[in-house]
């Protein structure tokens, strides 16, 4: 077989175009090779993971778990959802039982600890109407209206929140979702 080979070769090396073309053919097919085995190895094809179920687990439960599966966590946003815990989380990314490669990163949206505070807008030289609008803007509702004899109807005369009277210069904050109250003109 060995002077087979070594004849085959005195042949090709005759013509130099052959003997050319043969090297490049071998140079690509065993460049061709070792690629295909670093991109296996580089890749980790044949590892994988399941990514388990971290929803309406705390935190600190949920970045133990994805330890021993070889995953990290990135919280990725949070929400304030009244009927869950401080910390706890709501939704995952990639979803429960999706294969991943080890190392791989779940992003998670928990629970916050408190709903998120906002600053009160100063409504009030205002229509009842622009003052609504502003406080859903901000993230705030109307808990009470009460209504004034006064020329300007419909019209915001003074504006409290927990109690507070507010003014131009009052940087309030309130619990996103909270209300005020506001005192508004109506002609008698």
């Amino acid at each position: 077989m060995l002077e087979q080979l070594k004849k085959y070769w005195a042949k090709v090396s005759e013509h130099p175009f052959l003997k050319h073309l043969f090297i490049i053919v071998c140079v690509l097919l065993v460049l061709g090779v070792a690629t295909h085995l670093l991109l296996l190895l580089g890749t980790r094809h044949s590892a994988h993971r399941t990514v388990p179920d971290l929803t309406g687990i705390p935190l600190e439960e949920a970045l133990g778990e994805a330890r021993r599966q070889g995953l990290e966590i990135i919280v990725n946003d949070s929400l304030y959802v009244p009927a869950y815990d401080g910390g706890v989380v709501l939704d995952q990314l990639p979803e429960k039982g999706v294969g991943v490669k080890p190392g791989r990163t779940v992003y998670v949206t928990i629970n916050s600890y408190r709903q998120k505070m906002v600053t009160v807008p100063y409504v009030a030289g205002r229509s009842l109407r622009q003052a609504k609008n502003m406080l859903e803007v901000a993230g705030l509702g109307i808990e009470q209206i009460v209504y004034r004899p006064d020329l300007a109807t419909n019209y915001v005369l003074e504006e409290y929140a927990d109690g507070k009277r507010i003014s131009e210069k009052s940087r309030v904050q309130l619990e996103a979702g909270s209300g005020v109250t506001l005192y508004v003109g109506e002609s008698g």
